[in-house]
């Protein structure tokens, strides 16, 4: 068997005070800029300065946060057709913000212009209206952040956040990235995350929403906040649904994983669902409920159609060297999908953990 590290969340006081005070140094100048559609109210361009109050861009630079509050009303359908928001190497990208004022609908996309805009977060209050970025034509660039950083993408509306089809994703400044899909609303991300411009980045899901994806990409071990150094994935909270695409996980180090569920002494429950022809593959661990909860909570993954997923390791129910956590979870193959391991398969491997493989139709598992 492999030689098994733990995964441990908690940060000295004194990492937290330093990351304060860079926190401060970095974004003492920033300033919520207000979209106001300009002086009719009726601009589309978030590129002219004009439609924003005070006549003023959010910086890419400082880093602003743009922000949309309900004024003008109606839905907004908004274009970016310059290269004002392209920024620089260093630059850390502006944030996006839906207010709960803004009750209408705002989409944006770049139509046929090429320059990317950098953004940091994107946050959607509770009764905000939905966000859309591209619409599935041509290409929108954007560039996340201006470093190894984490880009949190924040929906705590009842409406879906939407990232469509056309938009490329390029990591600022390459390095390290995690991609946090977080909140008790729904993010839906059809763009394929493979991530132009160098760098890797790995995927964080947290809050009690679900997440569906289905435009395929390239996974990547991410940096060492939440614990994603050699992983790939931490499916942490809430449902993430995989209806489609090639997601490959391209590990660099020998105990990298995929994780559905864990990383928690407490628990929360977690599943992924991956359904039609999704395919998983280049996992080295695939692990389910690693450290997840004390019994009462559940980690599961569920494979319909003729879904695949392919890993070196299967382990499912391991404590994380907590002997606290008792790690309960389903592995469900449904129709015509597959779970093909092989080098090691472990089940309920933790004492306590309770763990169950079940295959229905014509679904296979194989398991070394």
């Amino acid at each position: 068997m492999k030689s098994r590290k733990s995964t441990l969340l908690g940060t000295g006081s004194s990492s937290f005070l330093f990351s304060l005070v860079v926190a401060f140094a970095t974004n003492s100048h920033a300033a919520t800029i207000t979209w106001d559609g300009g002086p009719a109210a009726t601009g589309v361009d978030i590129g002219t300065g004009e439609n924003w109050a005070g006549d003023v861009l959010p910086s890419v630079a400082t880093p602003d946060t743009a922000q949309w509050n309900g004024s003008p009303t109606g839905a907004l359908s908004l274009v970016y057709s310059n290269a004002v928001f392209s920024g620089v190497a260093g630059n850390v990208g502006m944030n996006l913000e839906l207010t709960a004022a803004q009750t209408d609908s705002v989409s944006i996309d770049s139509g046929l212009n090429i320059a990317s805009a950098r953004i940091n977060n994107i946050t959607l209050a509770a009764g905000a209206g939905a966000l859309t970025l591209g619409n599935g034509t041509d290409a929108f660039n954007i560039t996340l952040g201006g470093g190894a950083s984490t880009q949190t993408f924040t929906n705590n509306a009842t409406n879906t956040a939407t990232i469509s089809s056309d938009v490329v994703f390029g990591l600022g400044g390459g390095g390290n990235h995690v991609l946090n899909f977080t909140g008790s609303g729904d993010w839906s991300v059809a763009s394929n995350l493979a991530f132009a411009s160098g760098g890797q980045a790995a995927l964080y899901k947290t809050g009690a929403g679900t997440l569906t994806l289905s435009g395929g990409g390239a996974l990547k071990e991410g940096p060492t906040v939440h614990a994603l150094t050699g992983v790939t994935a931490v499916l942490k909270e809430g449902a993430t649904v995989i209806n489609g695409g090639t997601y490959t996980n391209n590990i660099t180090t020998n105990n990298g994983e995929f994780v559905v569920g864990g990383l928690d002494t407490v628990g929360t429950n977690t599943s992924l669902t991956v359904n039609n022809a999704a395919i998983l593959n280049g996992i080295d661990w695939l692990s389910v409920g690693k450290g997840n909860g004390t019994g009462a909570t559940t980690s599961n993954l569920t494979l319909n159609n003729t879904a695949l997923i392919s890993a070196a390791n299967l382990s499912l129910g391991w404590n994380n060297n907590n002997v606290a956590a008792t790690p309960a979870g389903t592995v469900t193959l449904n129709d015509s999908a597959t779970l093909a391991v092989t080098t090691t398969s472990h089940i309920a491997e933790s004492a306590g953990a309770n763990f169950s493989l079940k295959l229905n139709g014509a679904s296979a598992a194989t398991l070394a």
